[in-house]
């Protein structure tokens, strides 16, 4: 039986993106990514307003400590990790990262 991180390195091999992680500091780390879009909420007050976001899933075991502000670039494109990273699963494999494009 397989490991839910098998799982995890299968579904990523499979349907993952190759990237470049570009730290603040250091050599940019070729890495998979997992896209997932979904809306941020943004809290004016009383007020939401929902963003439209575009998030990536990073593999821990890629040895990344992904940082705001730092950087992804899959095909080509730039994107800016724009929040503070956070892991959501339960075995704390995968981070997310929410990105803008720049």
């Amino acid at each position: 039986m397989n490991s839910f991180a098998e799982t995890i390195d299968a579904v990523f091999a499979e349907f993952g993106l190759d990237a470049s992680y570009v730290p603040q500091t250091g050599d940019p780390v070729a890495v998979r990514v997992l896209p997932r879009r979904g809306d941020s909420l943004l809290d004016l007050g009383q007020t939401q307003i929902a963003i439209d976001s575009l998030f990536f899933e990073l593999r821990r075991s890629e040895a990344i400590t992904p940082a705001e502000d730092e950087r992804l670039i899959i095909d080509g494109e730039t994107y800016l990790i724009q929040a503070e990273p956070r892991i959501e699963d339960v075995s704390s494999l995968v981070w997310v990262l929410d990105t803008r494009k720049i």
